[in-house]
């Protein structure tokens, strides 16, 4: 798989964006290299403190996606030029999913969710959405408590049909946002036969508010618990805690966009041969990202949809390319003849986002 080196930029709007861009790739450590020591870094000593809070609160923030839902731990470290300024930011992060495991989840989510938009009566029902996925883990999965990492992880949920919460409350994310649905991951504390601990859950925005809803809980129950209406939510405060700034509805309308930030449109992506630049920041990859054959562009595409937080899959029996970015489940019939040891010809690219060739060596893609 082609690894991301590092990435570079030279703003601190580009370092926000690189911050956000790291938690799509699931790698261990990424590197950001801040290429412009003017005013706006300053001093690696008089930022410190700021820098390492803000990438702590953009992690934070994006608790309510997926990725933040499967982040064991992270840390950040700084790194300063001899002259003392910033110059280098070190993120380590560890996943209960690799990045294979990822890209193969999102893809069978995605697939899950068109699945189940089929039976849904009014497609611009969210709230009939909800019931449909809940419906679908009542009856495909059950609740089991161990200390088993296994049981934490949304891939394991799908293999073993069990799990507990926190993996229930993470597939939840993957599959109702394909399913057209603003949803977030919720961490508190919840209230079983053994009195109260930590749980997991949900909340969807539902006709202009948040709503908290819990598929755990419905497993053994006759009725979904959520906040929809007054005497639902005195309910489910009854067994539920959380913390109500950190989860206040402006809260969650800053997570959903720092979670989401790269599911809208106005990205401009350049590609060239080992890196490409999104809206500005430069990310280097470890393999080629695009080659010449002959009059042909091919593009690691794979590599590109990853960064975007998506995931791609390949049907050798039919010849089909499914590709999962951005929300949207995308089926390339017959496009798995223009695949070439890793790299698909720019005509399967034409399929998914607006592209045009600058150069021979450099490719436009517009989201």
């Amino acid at each position: 798989m082609n690894q991301i080196i590092e990435m570079n930029v030279s703003t601190p709007e580009q370092f926000i964006r690189a911050v956000r861009l790291s938690q799509n790739v699931f790698e261990n450590q990424t590197v950001i290299n801040v290429m412009n020591q003017g005013e706006s870094f300053a001093r690696a000593s008089e930022l410190t403190a700021d820098i390492q809070y803000g990438v702590t609160s953009l992690y934070r923030n994006t608790v309510g996606s997926f990725a933040g839902a499967q982040l064991s731990q992270f840390s950040v470290q700084m790194i300063s030029d001899p002259f003392g300024r910033f110059s280098k930011l070190l993120i380590n992060a560890r996943y209960f999913s690799t990045p294979k495991e990822l890209n193969d989840l999102i893809c069978v989510s995605a697939e899950i969710a068109g699945l189940l938009n089929k039976k849904v009566r009014n497609r611009s029902d969210d709230l009939e959405k909800i019931y449909m996925f809940d419906r679908w883990v009542r009856k495909n999965f059950e609740y089991r408590s161990t200390s088993q990492i296994e049981d934490h992880t949304a891939i394991d949920l799908l293999k073993n049909r069990s799990g507990v919460c926190q993996a229930i409350a993470a597939i939840a994310v993957l599959v109702l946002s394909y399913m057209g649905v603003k949803v977030l991951y919720v961490s508190g504390e919840g209230k079983g036969n053994r009195g109260w601990g930590p749980h997991a859950w949900n909340s969807a925005y539902i006709n202009g508010q948040w709503i908290h809803m819990d598929f755990t809980f419905s497993m053994n129950s006759l009725r979904l618990p959520c906040t929809k209406s007054g005497i639902e939510e005195k309910l489910f405060i009854k067994t539920h805690r959380w913390d109500k700034k950190e989860y206040s509805s402006r809260s969650m309308d800053v997570k959903w966009k720092s979670t989401c930030w790269n599911k809208e449109k106005g990205l401009n992506i350049i590609v060239n041969a080992e890196s490409c630049r999104i809206n500005g920041v430069e990310v280097k990859f470890s393999s080629k990202l695009l080659v010449k054959d002959g009059n042909r562009i091919l593009v690691d595409l794979a590599s590109i949809i990853r960064l975007m937080g998506g995931g791609i899959e390949l049907i050798p029996n039919t010849g089909t390319i499914n590709v999962c970015v951005c929300n949207k489940r995308i089926i390339l019939k017959g496009a798995l003849k223009h695949f070439h040891d890793g790299f698909f010809d720019q005509i399967v690219l034409n399929h998914i986002w607006k592209n045009e060739c600058i150069n021979d060596s450099e490719l436009r893609i517009a989201i």
